[in-house]
């Protein structure tokens, strides 16, 4: 009983940690794009203003 446990807590761990690592690498991945494009956006805002003043 405690060595079938024992595999299917490695075999947990084993399978676990590569969705883990996906999910993280997914969400730091998605957050760059995120904050990649509020600056963009932040720009086009700002030469909004410039133009819109000129």
């Amino acid at each position: 009983m405690e060595m079938t446990l024992a595999i299917f807590m490695g075999l947990g761990i084993f399978l676990g940690v590569p969705v883990v690592i996906g999910l993280a690498v997914t969400g730091g991945y998605l957050a760059a794009t995120h904050k990649k494009y509020q600056a963009k956006v932040k720009v086009e805002k700002a030469v909004g203003k410039e133009k819109a003043t000129a």
